[in-house]
């Protein structure tokens, strides 16, 4: 039967250390993936916004030179 080196509670007490690590760094990516998401969905509105702007004022341009 195999059994693996070393005191299992000293290994457990590792595998927990290790599973918190790897959940704490994974909130922190997922916070980061939604910052980048809201940011560039605000930038995305503000460009829209703005060529919307730019095309009624293109509009009015137009009309008023007829």
């Amino acid at each position: 039967s195999y059994r693996a080196p070393g005191d299992p509670r000293e290994l457990m007490a590792k595998q927990a250390a290790f599973a918190r690590k790897s959940f704490e760094t994974a909130l922190k990516n997922a916070g980061e993936v939604a910052e980048l998401a809201r940011k560039s969905g605000t930038e995305s509105v503000e460009i829209l916004r703005d060529r919307i702007k730019e095309a009624m004022e293109e509009i009015r341009t137009g009309y008023d030179k007829k």
